[in-house]
């Protein structure tokens, strides 16, 4: 039976470890705008040469597994940190950038993946966009 180890960062416990000679591994977060799934996706980060990232590997894996969509609903949201000493939305141009480039992704892996939705529902922040 494969075990896996776990860390603690600040506050969080049970955080997964991984060798770094692993490579080629994807991910699914739920829930990232969560406090627990936030946080699982910067600890994920830290490491990107860890995950499959470009949208034609993104669509291979989406197209081999199977994935079919009618419908897609992308919720994902990355807050990026406020200027030191500033509020939260100080980092405006940093936030669209990232934002942009992790919708734009997924979007461009769709067509790889022969995925079709009829509507994409959008929302970001407080935010709904069809």
């Amino acid at each position: 039976m494969a075990t896996q180890t776990v860390h603690t960062n600040g506050i969080y416990h049970g955080l997964p470890t991984f060798e770094p000679s692993h490579k080629n591994l994807s991910a699914v977060i739920t829930g990232v705008n969560g406090i627990s799934g936030q946080h699982m996706l910067r600890i994920l980060a830290e490491a990107p040469e860890r995950w499959i990232k470009s949208p034609e590997e993104i669509g291979e894996v989406l197209k081999k597994e199977g994935v079919k969509a009618d419908y897609v609903f992308f919720y994902s949201y990355i807050q990026v940190e406020p200027k030191e000493g500033a509020g939260l939305w100080s980092n405006a141009v940093d936030m669209c950038t990232v934002n942009t480039k992790l919708l734009s992704i997924f979007l461009e892996a769709l067509p790889i993946a022969s995925i079709k939705p009829k509507p994409i529902m959008l929302q970001t922040g407080a935010k709904n966009y069809g």
